[in-house]
């Protein structure tokens, strides 16, 4: 069933970033700056009496069955025509889901990247149901359309509309005819086809607009087409002739690409009429309502009704009601990626988290509010009992779910409260268990009944719980949040924070921070819990005495650890360090920090979780990018699980013959340790059909075509680049001033401006360069701006391709780093940037401050011969490996 919360319930949460100061997990302060460590902590005493003698609002929870959802950010929904269903789609996945509204049910959810041809990156960009919700079509930016059986999921067909993106489309009243339209072509303006086979009917011409928008009148015999700028077209079908609208003209009005919507008949339109105006207008242009755009961008939506209007802007959306002209203010949640009014106007929908693929439904009469999420959705933390006969599972959709270990049988579900969970233990004695949400919110249950027990607030700010573990001892709870750790007494009562006697600083670009205390970056009780470990930024593991936090010792082991974890009865941790942009396992001696063993490096360099097995066997390391490795710790090989998601949990059974892992694959899997084979699913696998691996089998010998093209651009380019990366010239050009550029905007004009300005050395701070491309081919050179390229200078390569850059010589700021005399990285500079093409022929001088070279720093950047693309897809022109510059004062006259 679909979640529920009670409407006026708070989605937003205060979130608070302090610079230079210490920040402890109990932290109740909202005030602006930051809290003394000593008051942060009386406040903690005060928050966590309050949490206990409040607790929480009970929110009713519905949960479905266990159920796959999107993977990745949803950018399309729409609501069936009785307002029923609800189709999603995700690009991260390429996926489609078609929803029972009422239930929370997944209907069907299915890939659909077999549409794609080689290596498109193209999106749908529209859907549409059929008036008896029994088919589905979508368009992709590819320029096909597809129609699906909306109550199975089946592919039924695909055709080719246009060379340029589908831009909407429309079944006819009677559901036999669908139409659709490009955004432009000249070659066509619409086309039917028939709904049952795809097959083409007729195609309209000769209007050129940019079209968003299409429908049939309610007799099947006139078609309508919106555009971007001039309104609405009106096509007469028996004649096939433009009876109204663009006859080839199209009127420009003041607005951007894709901001408008019309209602689903085209009597409507919202736009943008001005930089900060919008207005909602009907078919004939007569505005019904004007209002200030609270937003960069126009996003907006019309009931099917023509009664309701739904615009997007900063901090929700405000509906306005078309027929008494009232509007109000309709969530508190940041403006999404995608929203949906239902056709009767009764229901809002709405996807609007980065953290989760969830579909929020709001009834708009009653307030109430449903959570269309999977189940357990994105899986955060797994944990045996401590006698290993039940399995906890813990995910997005707020629910901890309770498993029989042997059976795999769901024995209890405790419902949560919608907030995602992040982290779950069992108490040793496994009568209750602990979960850790994305609120800061940590909570015990009762495993038997499945009730709440307590509530304790661990953070007024949206952080996540990454870890809670229970001593064995059982006096003692173990709360890792945001680079922080708690200890709490087995009451859940405040014991301390772990803080050490000194602090810590970082610096990116020209950005410092400090600490008061060195953030942590893992922590695991030891043995009984008497002691606790943690591992810090400086590359540090530190012993902690659990009783009193006083600091045992500190033992350095590299220049930063990632992660770490004690070994059961052994006198050693592990943990993990990166290298360049590898990791690295180490074994190391809890009394002296020798480095008793190591792995060889394997490529989790972003890796978020470790997990030891219970005896001390094996460890499991796993990253952000889908990586799982499984590592013996006796001989320390590294073994990589495939086919995995990311982020992913581990739980390894008592004697370290299989583990369980679930991650953003909403998966919960069964591992043999051994022989990394799979023995078991929660889920079962999608089967497609013999016409989708027929076309995935298409898409993949094009792209085994596209690599065979790449390889040999490749190893032309190590000739090509070696060759001219000799003719990529950098002089001197004058000693001058520039100004500060941390004042510089974020696109600059490309005009000879500051260096036309020539100085003795003496009276100057800058020296200005120039470069200068001799090569064939244009380079692409980091700048700390954009600069405009000019639509009249462009460089065409063989196959008539263009890539438009600078004319004669120009003026741009360079991103470039800074090195000492011995080569190594000085902090200097910003952190962003963009990139500017030099054409052949062509030059540009740029500054570079005198303090730099006069400290005989060495100014480095890299740039890129920029050629024929191996595929139109492809989106960069890079040809070969970069190419690094060095400028020192060596440079400068005699």
């Amino acid at each position: 069933m679909a979640r529920r919360i009670e409407y006026g319930e708070s989605l937003v949460r205060s979130w608070r970033y302090c610079v230079n100061e210490a920040r402890f997990g109990f932290e109740a302060s909202n005030e602006v700056g930051c809290s003394h460590p000593r008051l942060v902590f009386m406040k903690t005493l005060l928050l966590l009496a309050l949490s206990f003698q409040m607790g929480s609002l009970a929110v009713r929870t519905q949960t479905a069955s266990f159920q796959l959802t999107h993977k990745g950010s949803i950018l399309r929904i729409k609501f069936s025509p009785s307002g029923s269903k609800l189709v999603s789609y995700s690009s991260g996945n390429q996926d489609l889901c078609v929803w029972d509204v009422k239930t929370g049910r997944v209907i069907w959810k299915r890939p659909i990247s077999f549409i794609q041809r080689a290596d498109e990156y193209y999106t749908l960009d529209s859907i549409a149901w059929s008036p008896d919700e029994k088919l589905l079509a979508t368009g992709s930016a590819n320029g096909t359309v597809q129609v699906w059986n909306s109550l199975t999921g089946e592919f039924r067909w695909i055709a080719e509309v246009t060379k340029n993106g589908v831009a909407a489309i429309a079944f006819s009243p009677d559901g036999k005819t669908l139409a659709a339209v490009p955004y432009t072509d000249e070659a066509i303006t619409a086309k039917l086809l028939d709904a049952s086979t795809g097959k083409s009917i007729t195609n309209y011409s000769g209007d050129k607009c940019e079209h968003i928008a299409v429908a049939f009148d309610k007799n099947g015999t006139e078609l309508r087409i919106g555009d971007l700028h001039s309104g609405v077209s009106r096509w007469d079908l028996i004649s096939g002739k433009l009876t109204a609208g663009s006859d080839g003209g199209c009127k420009s009005l003041y607005s951007y690409g894709g901001e408008r919507s019309y209602s689903s008949d085209l009597s409507l339109s919202v736009r943008r009429s001005t930089a900060d105006k919008v207005v909602i207008e009907n078919g004939n242009g007569k505005t019904i309502k004007e209002t200030k755009l609270n937003n960069s961008k126009l996003e907006s939506t019309i009931n099917a009704q023509a009664k309701l209007a739904v615009i997007g802007e900063y901090g929700g959306f405000r509906l306005y009601d078309l027929a008494t002209g009232s509007e109000r203010l309709l969530d508190d949640c940041v403006s999404g990626n995608t929203f949906d009014l239902s056709s009767d106007g009764q229901m809002f929908a709405q996807s609007c988290s980065g953290f989760k693929t969830v579909i929020k439904v709001r009834h708009l009469a009653t307030g109430q509010l449903s959570l269309l999420d999977g189940h357990p959705s994105n899986i955060h933390a797994i944990s045996y009992s401590p006698d290993y006969s039940l399995l906890a599972v813990a995910g997005n959709d707020g629910n901890a779910y309770l498993f029989a270990a042997d059976s795999k049988r769901l024995i209890r579900t405790l419902e949560g409260d919608g907030n995602r969970l992040t982290a779950l233990t069992f108490r040793p004695d496994g009568k209750s268990l602990f979960t850790g949400a994305e609120n800061g919110m940590l909570r015990e249950w009762d495993v038997a009944s499945g009730t709440r027990l307590k509530d304790v607030k661990i953070s007024d700010r949206s952080d996540d719980v990454e870890r809670i573990e229970a001593s064995k001892d059982g006096k003692g709870i173990l709360v890792f949040i945001n680079g922080e750790l708690l200890l709490l007494n087995a009451d859940l009562t405040p014991k301390r924070s772990l803080t050490t006697p000194e602090g810590d600083g970082s610096t990116s670009g020209q950005m410092t921070s400090t600490y008061s205390s060195v953030p942590i970056s893992g922590a695991s009780f030891v043995g009984d819990g008497s002691t606790t470990v943690t591992g810090h930024w400086d590359g540090s593991i530190r012993i902690w005495d659990s009783g009193s936090g006083r600091q045992i010792r500190k033992l350095v082991v590299a220049d930063s650890i990632r992660l770490v974890a004690s070994i059961p009865a052994r006198p050693a941790v592990v943990t993990v360090i990166k290298e360049k942009d590898r990791a690295r396992l180490l074994v190391v001696s809890a009394s002296d920090g020798e480095v008793l063993r190591r792995t060889e490096p394997f490529e989790g360099s972003y890796a978020e979780k470790l997990m030891v097995s219970p005896d001390g066997s094996f460890a499991a390391v796993t990253d952000i990018s889908g990586d799982t490795f499984i590592i013996d710790l006796n001989t320390m090989a590294v073994r990589e699980v495939t086919r995995l998601s990311g982020s992913d949990s581990v739980a390894f059974n008592s004697d370290s013959t299989t583990f369980f892992v679930g991650g953003a694959n909403q998966n919960l899997e069964l591992y043999d340790t051994l022989s990394l084979n799979k023995l078991w699913q929660l889920i079962p696998d999608f089967e497609p059909s013999p016409t989708e691996l027929k076309l995935a089998e298409e898409s993949r010998r094009q792209r085994q075509g596209i690599a065979d093209i790449k390889s040999k651009r490749d190893k032309q380019a190590s000739i090509d680049v070696a060759k001219y990366s000799k003719q990529i010239e950098v002089s001197f050009l004058h000693f001058g001033n520039m100004s500060d550029p941390g004042n510089k905007k974020m696109i600059e004009s490309d005009k000879l401006n500051e260096s036309n300005r020539v100085t003795s050395k003496k009276a100057a701070n800058t020296a200005w360069f120039r470069l200068t491309n001799h090569s064939p081919l244009p380079v692409n050179i980091p700048t700390e701006s954009m600069y405009l390229p000019n639509p009249k200078c462009f460089h065409q390569f063989s196959n008539g391709e263009k890539l438009f850059g600078s004319c004669g010589e120009r003026e741009v700021g360079i991103w470039y780093g800074v090195k000492d005399k011995n080569g190594k990285w000085v902090p200097y500079g910003f952190d962003f940037g963009s990139s500017f093409n030099l054409l052949p022929a062509t030059s540009v001088v740029f500054p570079i401050p005198l303090d730099l070279l006069d400290k005989e720093y060495r100014i480095v950047f890299s740039y890129a011969f920029q050629n024929v693309r191996a595929s139109e897809n492809e989106r960069e022109w890079d040809y070969g490996e970069k190419v690094e510059l060095s400028i020192d004062k060596k440079l400068f006259p005699k």
